[in-house]
């Protein structure tokens, strides 16, 4: 059962990574927290016979911080004393 739970814990990092990537990047205030959940997902999940997906998630969820990342860093830009 703990396998069971680890590897649906590496789908949903995959999942969140998705998500926070393809839709949440552009509001980042929202994105972020999502991210950081696949990214505890997925390290909770490494230690699984399917690390492999863990890691997957794992890379998809860095992908998505960075275009988060850089799209709170160009808000704060054109917009200062926007946070």
């Amino acid at each position: 059962m703990k396998a069971k739970g680890q590897l649906i814990m590496a789908v949903c990092s995959i999942a969140l990574g998705l998500l926070a990537g393809i839709w949440l990047w552009q509001m980042p205030f929202v994105g972020l927290p999502v991210v950081v959940g696949g990214l505890v997902l997925g390290g909770l999940s490494l230690k699984s016979e399917r690390h492999s997906t863990a890691l997957t998630g794992i890379l998809i969820c860095i992908v998505a911080l960075f275009l988060v990342l850089v799209n709170l860093g160009l808000e704060y830009l054109i917009v200062p004393g926007k946070l």
